[in-house]
């Protein structure tokens, strides 16, 4: 069975409210915990049902549905913010990911776009994709005091320990980021003699 995200919309103009609302009533996968058109009553009736994600419609007022924004994911950090604006300025975007929000998508809405920005919100906080299977990530980062003290050996080592290992138990994949780093002033990088930062590798596992 799917995992059924709980959704609150907030929009002032009754139109994209309604055109919101009848795209998500489609979805089966989306259950429509509450609607309001006032931005200065949001937050309170999120604070109330408690809605896996906050559909913020930016357009009537941005600069009052940013700091609703900003306010929901202070106070409510386990309901995720996803906005929407038929503005596709980058300064609001930034806005709006510097207030809290998970996903930018643009209006009119499209089915895909707002499917797949479910999708990446359900990985990032530990859920389940949209075909139900699990996902989940690690990270570990390795960094040597200097070069030669078998800071690769040991993240490749490490790697096929973890890749071997969750194997038995569901399938993964285990990728390694290599970073040997220059210090800073260094332009000419292949010829410069000047001395580099220690190497830092980071191991990647993901289950699928």
């Amino acid at each position: 069975m799917k995992h059924v995200i709980r959704l609150a919309i907030v929009d002032p103009k009754d139109s994209s409210r309604s055109s919101l609302k009848n795209m998500l009533l489609g979805i089966d996968t989306v259950w429509l915990d509450a609607e309001c058109s006032s931005y200065e009553y949001f937050a309170d009736v999120a604070m109330q049902t408690q809605p896996d994600i906050a559909l913020i419609s930016l357009d009537s007022n941005a600069d009052i549905a940013l700091d609703l924004v900003g306010r929901l994911s202070r106070d409510l950090p386990t309901c995720s913010v996803l906005v929407v604006s038929s503005s596709t300025e980058g300064a609001l975007i930034l806005r709006a990911m510097r207030a809290g929000a998970k996903e930018f998508l643009n209006f009119p809405l499209n089915i895909e776009d707002f499917l797949a920005a479910l999708d990446r919100i359900r990985v990032t906080v530990g859920g389940r994709s949209g075909d139900g299977h699990s996902k989940s990530s690690q990270v570990i980062t390795i960094a040597g005091v200097s070069g030669g003290v078998g800071c690769t050996s040991l993240a490749i080592n490490l790697a096929c320990v973890l890749l071997n290992s969750l194997a038995t138990t569901s399938p993964s994949s285990t990728s390694i980021s290599h970073w040997a780093m220059p210090t800073c002033g260094s332009t000419s990088f292949p010829t410069t003699r000047s001395k580099t930062l220690p190497r830092t590798l980071t191991v990647s596992t993901t289950h699928c």
